[in-house]
């Protein structure tokens, strides 16, 4: 009920306020994360895939181990971070595919890149496409018909809004506040 409360430091509520009217904006701001989740998880699933088929064809399909893929040296604390904690989510997996996987193909070398994208949140693909290269980032976001700056902006953006959505924060209340670059037309 909080968005219905005066905006004068005090606990009365808006004149006009009711239950029914609360559970109407909860309704619809249910609704809306439910819509922009879905298109997210759309967006999410075609980055990861595009990013997983270029840098494995382009490096390997250990392409993640491959430091020189990296923009700079001083990225590679982000870089162990990242995997770091891509690693213990693997670890902590019961996913059966994996472990048959695993079992008939893993060798010490690690897990090709396109599992290894399975288990990333949105915001570790973001980060992981943060440490590439400009030129990775700008052939990536061509794609999409964007340019790296402008792409990695959206993708941060996206990121933050899906953020709001999964801890089921007001849509309507935050949206408008996503961070990220802006960028003029």
């Amino acid at each position: 009920m909080v968005p219905f409360l005066k905006n004068d430091g005090t606990q009365n509520y808006i004149p006009g306020t009711s239950f029914f009217k609360a559970w109407q904006y909860y309704d619809f701001d249910a609704k809306l994360r439910s819509c922009v989740m879905e298109a997210i998880e759309q967006v999410e699933v075609a980055v990861k895939t595009r990013m997983v088929n270029y840098l494995s064809k382009k490096y390997g399909v250990l392409a993640y181990k491959n430091i020189s893929i990296f923009a700079s040296p001083f990225k590679i604390a982000t870089y162990k971070k990242l995997f770091s904690t891509v690693d213990e989510t693997i670890k902590k997996s019961s996913d059966e595919a994996l472990k048959a996987f695993c079992e008939k193909y893993c060798k010490e070398d690690g897990l090709p890149i396109w599992i290894i994208a399975e288990f990333m949140t949105f915001g570790n693909m973001v980060t992981f496409f943060r440490l590439l290269t400009k030129h990775d980032k700008e052939v990536l976001a061509k794609y999409f018909g964007s340019n790296s700056v402008i792409f990695e902006s959206y993708l941060a953006n996206l990121n933050y809004i899906r953020n709001i959505c999964a801890i089921i924060e007001r849509m309507r209340a935050n949206a408008c506040n996503a961070r990220g670059d802006r960028h003029a037309r």
